[in-house]
């Protein structure tokens, strides 16, 4: 009985956790650098979204990581 109950949990607390993934994704994939922004300031916000995705077990590569700040540094 335990077992049932954990997994229902789990699974209400994953279909919860959607919005704030999909919200992160958008956050990490329109990232720009500012104006006046020091790239070590920018690089930790792209790094502080990429741990908040992992947190909710969506991780993302180190791959994708270094692509998009590449792409959106232009």
């Amino acid at each position: 009985m335990s077992k049932k109950a954990w997994l229902e949990l789990k699974n209400r607390f994953k279909i919860a956790e959607k919005p704030r993934i999909m919200t992160l994704m958008t956050r990490l994939t329109s990232l720009k650098l500012g104006v006046d922004e020091a790239m070590e300031l920018y690089l930790n916000r792209a790094r502080e979204i990429a741990y908040n995705l992992q947190e909710v077990s969506e991780p993302v590569s180190d791959t994708m990581l270094t692509s998009l700040v590449l792409r959106s540094t232009r």
